[in-house]
């Protein structure tokens, strides 16, 4: 097994099950490194177009990116974004990240509000 699968696989155990059902996480992949970070894991959440990248950073912290694909392109349209974080704390700002951009996308609904 080579260091990036084992990095995703670290990465999904250290997110409680409670919080992988309560953010619909499912479709996992590891993310080969880079300049920037060790490696990470990818996966889809939530919905058809809603995905997550945690990043392992070279400081052993990790970088959380909430994202969508924008309809009709491949362009990602980035929705959250979190540094710094521990793994005693991942699945919370997993769940925290989700649910207050979900929470904000569906309030813009209801009010017809035009900001962004």
């Amino acid at each position: 097994m080579n260091e990036q699968v084992h990095i995703a696989k670290t990465i999904l155990q250290q997110i409680p099950i409670m919080d992988k059902m309560a953010i619909g996480l499912r479709q996992t992949s590891a993310m080969s490194e880079s300049d920037d970070y060790r490696g990470g894991a990818s996966f889809r959440v939530n919905s058809m177009l809603r995905f997550c990248d945690v990043r392992l950073m070279w400081d052993d912290t990790y970088s959380v990116e909430y994202y969508r694909i924008k309809r009709g392109s491949l362009d990602r349209v980035v929705l959250a974004t979190a540094d710094q974080v521990y793994c005693d704390v991942l699945g919370t700002v997993l769940y925290n990240m989700t649910q207050a951009t979900d929470d904000y996308n569906a309030e813009r609904k209801t009010t017809g509000a035009l900001w962004t």
